[in-house]
């Protein structure tokens, strides 16, 4: 089962962030105005249900607060791994369709040396998926996460239609790749955690997190074999 954390102090989070994107009272946010206690269960998804790789739709403060998350798994975890084969493990692949977010990201990377943290650009176009809508980005190499973070795009940002309500489905182009334990966790959007759990073909367990807006889903199914298995105890451990 999932570990939900649960919202404690997070001032410590503001100070991190503030430090590493050099904020202040007086400086326009790099992104916008970060939501702490997000950030804060962010991070905590991942340390707590030791992930080793993420996969992100929509770059921005999570991508850094990501980014620390999988440092401290490493730190605390890369000794009990070396049986385990589970790659990229460690990293952070983030998805980002505008231009100007994509640029101040990879300031951010260069400047606080980020290096487990690759950051793609990519368009988005609307597609079809069992005939109903949904956006799909066009430059995405698939990696095998077993963290993945949505939070874009925006479909103010997609050219074609105009659709005010957002609709990702580049999950469900990958769904059977998928390892048995995967997490999913998408802020808000819930319409768009609606279709993803309707089109679903696996055994995804699913929760809807009224107070912080967030939806979670957990891929839990049978071991794959004695790999898979192996990766699932040590996240029991």
């Amino acid at each position: 089962m999932i570990k939900i954390p649960k919202v404690k102090k997070y001032k410590y989070m503001k100070n991190f962030i503030e430090e590493k994107c050099s904020l202040s009272k007086n400086k326009v946010p790099e992104f916008f105005k970060p939501d702490y206690k997000d950030l804060y269960l962010l991070y905590k998804y991942i340390t707590l249900n030791k992930r080793l790789s993420v996969l992100e739709f929509g770059s921005g403060y999570s991508s850094i607060v990501m980014s620390k998350a999988l440092n401290e798994n490493k730190k605390r975890h890369f000794s009990k791994l070396k049986k385990i084969e589970h790659m990229p493990k460690f990293k952070i692949h983030s998805y980002e369709n505008m231009k100007k977010y994509y640029l101040k990201l990879k300031k951010i990377k260069r400047k606080n040396k980020l290096a487990n943290l690759q950051i793609n650009y990519s368009h988005v176009k609307y597609k079809l998926i069992n005939n109903r809508i949904c956006t799909k980005f066009t430059g995405l190499r698939f990696i095998n996460p077993d963290f993945i973070y949505l939070d874009g795009p925006s479909p103010k940002t997609v050219k074609g239609l105009h659709l005010d309500m957002p609709m990702s489905g580049d999950i469900l182009y990958y769904e059977h790749f998928f390892n048995p334990g995967t997490i999913i966790v998408i802020d808000g959007r819930t319409a768009n955690s609606r279709f993803l759990k309707t089109n679903f073909q696996r055994n995804w367990i699913y929760t809807h997190d009224k107070q912080n807006d967030q939806s979670i889903f957990l891929l839990k199914e049978n071991p794959l074999g004695k790999k898979n298995k192996a990766l699932l105890d040590f996240y029991k451990s």
